[in-house]
Formats: structure tokens, sequence, C-alpha cells
């Protein structure tokens, strides 16, 4: 994913009457620099236009939840993350 295609997803989900994407996260390795990148482009993106994001981890390959913490720490805050009664929205699969 480029930043481009990342403005382009957040657009083109917007014309169809979306207002949030569910990101879903498989792996939390450092070395996987394609989705971190794709991550980071995806919220600078969702930030210009108004849009929201949250995380939907896959447990059957992060099995402990306090491995996401630092992700959720980095993005949570950002006004495009997606909040319910003022806090921070997960689902996980």
């Amino acid at each position: 994913m480029t930043a481009d295609e990342a403005v382009q997803d957040i657009a083109q989900a917007q014309a169809l009457g979306f207002d949030a994407f569910a990101l879903n996260v498989m792996t939390l390795d450092p070395a996987d620099t394609w989705s971190s990148a794709a991550i980071a482009f995806l919220f600078k993106a969702a930030l210009a236009a108004s849009f929201h994001l949250f995380f939907s981890f896959d447990t059957t390959h992060v099995k402990d939840p306090s491995a996401w913490v630092t992700l959720l720490t980095q993005y949570a805050g950002s006004a495009a993350y997606y909040k319910f009664d003022g806090k921070a929205f997960v689902s996980m699969y």
C-alpha cells in the first residue's frame, strides 16, 4: 500500500457511505514493515478525511493481548481512531 492508495481507498469508502474501516491485524512483528507502513498511511489519510479506523486483532496469530498495547498506544489517541463512549474500540477474531 502507498500513501496515495490509502487516500483513494478512504475516498472510495466515503463515497459509498462508509465512515470507518476495521484494520485486521495478523502480526505485530516489527520486521513486517508492510503492515506498519500501511497502518501509518491509513491513519494519515483518515485524519485528513475525517474518517475513522479501529483495530481488529487476529487472536489465532497473536495470543497474548498485551502484545497489542504498543500499537494501541501509538494510534488510539489519534482523532482518526474510532471511539465508543470515549474509549478506543477494538475487535478480535
